[in-house]
């Protein structure tokens, strides 16, 4: 079960701190990803940023680029804040770990994205709203709005052509299989409510097809339905 919420006290240091990690996109190396994999631990660094400890007694403040060490449950991070390019980056791992034969891999940043379980029922935790698009096109596809049962447990967001950290509102590819072919969901987060905004039918993944569909410049030719 994945609780989801805001600290109060937004000014507090420690919970700024927290938000400006939350709000960027966050980065890894291929090494320490490796490693977390691993150690199953991918889901706790996303409890850790959301409800951790920042000790600034062994963190760098003072730099342009802030590292802070960051506490929770027993695992202990250290994240790097560029507040130039709004991205946090993991630095290193204090946790105890069993050996991954991790060496190997390179020491390339990449992105770390929220696992998908946790991600779908962050989504599903909020109230969900049906915009009138989605609606026109249910009816074509001939779904009901139950398939949203489905949607938050078995399907699969796209993340790298998601846009997870988009401000007000971040957008989701959302997969789901059914029969023989695939629906895709265009999905919208908010404050307190997820809106799902738009579903398609496609044949199979297409990189073309994500990238028109979230930047609103996909038409389905099999369900016309306009945008107000």
């Amino acid at each position: 079960v994945f609780i989801f919420g805001t600290r109060g006290c937004e000014w507090l240091p420690n919970n700024r701190v927290l938000k400006s990690i939350n709000s960027s996109q966050l980065y890894i190396s291929n090494k320490n990803k490796c490693i977390l994999e691993c150690n199953s631990l991918i889901e706790k660094v996303f409890h850790l940023i959301e409800k951790g400890d920042v000790n600034f007694n062994k963190s760098k403040t003072k730099e342009r680029i802030r590292e802070y060490l960051i506490e929770h449950e027993g695992m202990k991070l250290t994240i790097a804040i560029d507040p130039n390019d709004s991205i946090s980056t993991i630095k290193s791992i204090d946790s105890p770990l069993k050996d991954c034969h991790c060496d190997s891999m390179n020491s390339q940043i990449v992105p770390l994205f929220m696992p998908n379980e946790m991600a779908l029922s962050k989504l599903n935790a909020k109230s969900l709203i049906f915009d009138s698009i989605f609606k026109c096109q249910s009816n074509c596809l001939k779904i009901s709005e139950n398939i949203t049962n489905e949607l938050f447990s078995k399907g699969h967001i796209i993340m790298e052509h998601s846009y997870p950290k988009r401000k007000p509102n971040p957008l989701y590819l959302i997969e789901l299989k059914k029969n023989k072919s695939v629906l895709l969901f265009l999905v919208q987060e908010g404050a307190s409510k997820t809106r799902l905004k738009q579903v398609i039918e496609i044949n199979n993944s297409k990189i073309d097809v994500y990238k028109k569909y979230i930047n609103g410049q996909y038409i389905d030719k099999n369900c016309p339905c306009i945008l107000p």
